[in-house]
Protein backbone atom coordinates (compact mmCIF):
# COMPACT_ATOMS: atom_id res chain seq x y z
CA UNK A 1 0.00 0.00 0.00
CA UNK A 2 3.02 2.36 1.02
CA UNK A 3 4.14 2.18 -2.65
CA UNK A 4 0.49 2.44 -4.05
CA UNK A 5 0.51 6.03 -2.45
CA UNK A 6 4.27 6.76 -4.04
CA UNK A 7 2.77 6.05 -7.72
CA UNK A 8 0.87 8.92 -9.48
CA UNK A 9 -0.59 8.61 -12.82
CA UNK A 10 -1.45 12.04 -14.49
CA UNK A 11 -2.00 12.79 -18.28
CA UNK A 12 1.00 15.47 -18.43
CA UNK A 13 4.61 14.90 -16.96
CA UNK A 14 5.95 16.62 -14.23
CA UNK A 15 9.81 17.39 -13.16
CA UNK A 16 8.94 15.73 -9.80
CA UNK A 17 7.47 12.21 -11.57
CA UNK A 18 9.95 11.93 -14.45
CA UNK A 19 14.16 12.84 -13.82
CA UNK A 20 14.40 13.48 -17.95
CA UNK A 21 11.64 16.05 -17.76
CA UNK A 22 13.63 19.12 -15.94
CA UNK A 23 16.02 18.20 -18.32
CA UNK A 24 13.89 18.07 -21.71
CA UNK A 25 12.77 21.75 -20.71
CA UNK A 26 16.37 23.07 -20.54
CA UNK A 27 17.05 21.29 -23.47
CA UNK A 28 13.80 23.26 -25.24
CA UNK A 29 15.28 26.60 -23.78
CA UNK A 30 18.58 26.15 -25.36
CA UNK A 31 17.11 25.05 -28.72
CA UNK A 32 14.69 28.05 -28.50
CA UNK A 33 17.96 30.21 -28.11
CA UNK A 34 19.56 29.22 -30.98
CA UNK A 35 16.44 29.66 -33.28
CA UNK A 36 16.78 32.12 -36.34
CA UNK A 37 14.25 34.35 -34.77
CA UNK A 38 15.90 34.78 -30.99
CA UNK A 39 19.67 33.84 -31.68
CA UNK A 40 20.78 33.87 -28.33
CA UNK A 41 23.73 31.41 -27.57
CA UNK A 42 24.78 33.27 -24.73
CA UNK A 43 21.47 31.39 -22.96
CA UNK A 44 22.17 28.31 -24.47
CA UNK A 45 25.52 28.31 -23.35
CA UNK A 46 23.80 29.17 -19.85
CA UNK A 47 22.01 26.19 -20.56
CA UNK A 48 24.71 24.17 -20.49
CA UNK A 49 26.18 25.42 -17.70
CA UNK A 50 23.06 24.16 -15.58
CA UNK A 51 22.80 20.83 -17.96
CA UNK A 52 26.64 20.26 -17.02
CA UNK A 53 26.12 20.27 -13.16
CA UNK A 54 23.01 17.61 -13.90
CA UNK A 55 25.46 15.31 -15.81
CA UNK A 56 28.37 15.73 -13.66
CA UNK A 57 26.54 14.34 -10.37
CA UNK A 58 24.81 11.62 -12.84
CA UNK A 59 28.09 10.72 -14.31
CA UNK A 60 29.46 9.71 -10.40
CA UNK A 61 26.13 7.95 -9.80
CA UNK A 62 25.34 4.30 -10.50
CA UNK A 63 21.89 3.81 -12.94
CA UNK A 64 18.96 3.10 -11.10
CA UNK A 65 17.52 -0.25 -11.12
CA UNK A 66 14.27 0.16 -11.36
CA UNK A 67 13.47 -2.26 -9.17
CA UNK A 68 11.46 -1.21 -5.73
CA UNK A 69 11.83 -3.27 -2.96
CA UNK A 70 9.48 -3.87 0.43
CA UNK A 71 11.27 -4.16 3.74
CA UNK A 72 11.28 -8.08 3.12
CA UNK A 73 13.36 -7.67 0.01
CA UNK A 74 10.34 -8.75 -2.46
CA UNK A 75 10.20 -6.61 -5.90
CA UNK A 76 6.69 -4.46 -5.71
CA UNK A 77 7.13 -1.69 -8.14
CA UNK A 78 9.52 -2.44 -11.50
CA UNK A 79 9.71 0.79 -13.82
CA UNK A 80 12.73 2.16 -16.51
CA UNK A 81 14.48 4.41 -15.35
CA UNK A 82 16.82 6.57 -17.57
CA UNK A 83 20.12 5.44 -18.50
CA UNK A 84 23.59 7.70 -18.46
CA UNK A 85 23.25 7.08 -21.97
CA UNK A 86 19.47 8.54 -22.44
CA UNK A 87 20.89 11.44 -20.38
CA UNK A 88 23.91 12.14 -22.02
CA UNK A 89 22.40 11.83 -25.72
CA UNK A 90 19.13 13.74 -24.32
CA UNK A 91 21.41 16.67 -22.67
CA UNK A 92 24.03 17.54 -25.36
CA UNK A 93 22.85 15.41 -29.03
CA UNK A 94 20.10 18.71 -30.24
CA UNK A 95 21.89 21.69 -28.93
CA UNK A 96 24.79 20.50 -30.80
CA UNK A 97 22.46 20.07 -33.86
CA UNK A 98 21.47 23.24 -33.75
CA UNK A 99 24.35 25.08 -31.90
CA UNK A 100 26.54 23.58 -34.63
CA UNK A 101 27.49 27.14 -36.34
CA UNK A 102 27.70 29.54 -33.29
CA UNK A 103 31.21 28.86 -32.01
CA UNK A 104 30.20 30.17 -28.04
CA UNK A 105 28.23 26.65 -28.07
CA UNK A 106 30.33 24.46 -29.55
CA UNK A 107 33.04 25.43 -27.28
CA UNK A 108 31.12 25.52 -24.43
CA UNK A 109 29.92 22.04 -25.21
CA UNK A 110 33.61 20.95 -25.81
CA UNK A 111 34.55 21.97 -22.12
CA UNK A 112 31.52 20.24 -20.82
CA UNK A 113 32.70 17.11 -22.30
CA UNK A 114 36.10 17.99 -20.83
CA UNK A 115 34.88 17.65 -18.03
CA UNK A 116 32.99 14.43 -17.91
CA UNK A 117 35.94 12.85 -19.31
CA UNK A 118 37.61 12.47 -15.56
CA UNK A 119 39.12 9.41 -13.50
CA UNK A 120 36.38 9.91 -11.11
CA UNK A 121 33.72 8.87 -13.50
CA UNK A 122 33.15 4.92 -14.29
CA UNK A 123 35.14 3.87 -17.90
CA UNK A 124 31.59 2.87 -19.44
CA UNK A 125 30.31 5.95 -18.67
CA UNK A 126 33.51 7.98 -20.25
CA UNK A 127 33.26 5.66 -23.22
CA UNK A 128 30.08 6.86 -23.45
CA UNK A 129 31.00 10.73 -23.19
CA UNK A 130 33.91 9.72 -26.00
CA UNK A 131 31.27 8.77 -28.04
CA UNK A 132 29.78 12.06 -27.99
CA UNK A 133 32.47 13.65 -28.24
CA UNK A 134 33.52 11.92 -31.76
CA UNK A 135 29.47 13.13 -32.68
CA UNK A 136 30.73 17.13 -31.40
CA UNK A 137 33.56 16.59 -33.40
CA UNK A 138 32.09 15.37 -36.71
CA UNK A 139 29.17 18.28 -36.39
CA UNK A 140 31.96 21.17 -36.29
CA UNK A 141 33.87 19.07 -38.86
CA UNK A 142 30.64 19.18 -41.65
CA UNK A 143 29.44 22.89 -41.24
CA UNK A 144 29.58 25.43 -44.03
CA UNK A 145 31.97 27.49 -41.57
CA UNK A 146 35.08 28.28 -42.69
CA UNK A 147 38.28 26.69 -41.50
CA UNK A 148 38.93 29.77 -38.97
CA UNK A 149 35.75 29.27 -37.55
CA UNK A 150 35.44 25.86 -37.55
CA UNK A 151 38.85 25.71 -35.91
CA UNK A 152 37.85 28.23 -32.79
CA UNK A 153 34.60 26.44 -32.47
CA UNK A 154 36.73 23.38 -31.45
CA UNK A 155 38.89 24.95 -28.26
CA UNK A 156 36.96 23.82 -25.81
CA UNK A 157 36.16 26.76 -23.63
CA UNK A 158 33.85 27.01 -20.02
CA UNK A 159 32.84 30.61 -20.90
CA UNK A 160 32.01 30.00 -24.61
CA UNK A 161 34.25 32.99 -25.67
CA UNK A 162 36.32 33.40 -22.28
CA UNK A 163 38.10 36.38 -21.85
CA UNK A 164 41.19 36.01 -23.87
CA UNK A 165 39.46 33.61 -26.86
CA UNK A 166 39.30 35.28 -29.52
CA UNK A 167 41.80 34.59 -30.94
CA UNK A 168 41.83 31.17 -32.48
CA UNK A 169 44.64 28.34 -32.78
CA UNK A 170 47.24 28.71 -35.61
CA UNK A 171 45.69 26.42 -38.11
Amino acid sequence: RRYERGVIFGEERTIDGDPLFGVRLLVDIALKALSAAVNDPTTAVQVLDRLEDVLWVAARRGDASGIEVDGDGRPRLLSSPPTWRDLLELSLDEIMVYGATAPQVMRRIGALLDKLDDERVADDRRRLVHECRERWLETVQHTDASPWIRAFSLVPDAGGIGPGSLHPPAA
